[in-house]
């Protein structure tokens, strides 16, 4: 039998590219035993509805959807192979779209893997270019927004680069990036300037990862209790 939850876990396997047992858990499994749910995803496995990817250093398991499975969603976006070079950004993008999901925060979301599926359909390798492809793409607010985790901070000019493409792109309403160091903050408010000189200051954003909850808390907070809190 295929339940509503297994239709749910498809939807965002589809949409996310992959997930971790522990990711799975936190969004469809909260108040269900770890032993319990891997049982479930050990029957979808057999059923050929997923596939099951064990990362070898840290005993981390990942899963996402079969070719198969995926065209009968009727979609072509599939996930080809898992790069293991990027898993702890990866991972660490999808940690970040749960922790807005968990502020039900975010709409029409479109990942990195999908935007690189569309590229490798649409594209020449030799045209692709992943310095401008956002981590998510989604709607807060009403507003368009590029979000991006940036780890370790790219040359100055691969950073102007991408700031000048999305500073061009007048559907995106906002940049938000999310980098773990108050220097790696700091370097990206001095180098966005011109650009937000162009766009305004409210085009651009940049958070630590540490405070997301807070800026995500924030963001849910009715505009007439901000004013009376000042």
């Amino acid at each position: 039998m295929f339940s509503s939850r297994d239709e749910k876990l498809c939807q965002y396997l589809l949409s996310f590219g992959y997930l971790s047992s522990e990711q799975i858990k936190k969004l469809l499994f909260p108040m269900t035993d770890k032993r319990t749910m891997l049982r479930r995803l050990r029957v979808l496995k057999r059923r050929k509805i997923l596939n099951r990817f064990e990362v070898s250093t840290g005993g981390q398991v990942l899963w996402y959807l079969t070719p198969n499975h995926v065209e009968k969603m009727g979609s072509t976006f599939v996930m080809k192979h898992i790069n293991k070079n990027a898993l702890t950004h990866d991972l660490l993008v999808n940690d970040l779209r749960l922790q807005f999901e968990q502020k039900k925060l975010g709409l029409s979301w479109k990942s990195g893997h999908y935007f690189r599926h569309k590229m490798s359909a649409n594209k020449k390798p030799e045209e692709r270019s992943s310095d401008t492809i956002p981590d998510w793409l989604v709607t807060i607010n009403n507003r368009v927004c590029a979000l991006e985790v940036e780890l370790h901070l790219k040359s100055k000019d691969r950073i102007f680069k991408v700031f000048r493409t999305y500073s061009n792109n007048k559907a995106v309403s906002l940049l938000w990036y999310f980098v773990p160091t108050e220097a790696m903050r700091k370097r990206l408010l001095r180098y966005v300037v011109p650009f937000t000189d162009y766009r305004g200051k409210s085009w651009f954003k940049v958070s630590l990862l540490s405070e997301v909850d807070h800026e995500l808390s924030m963001l849910t907070v009715p505009a007439h209790s901000v004013s009376k809190s000042r």
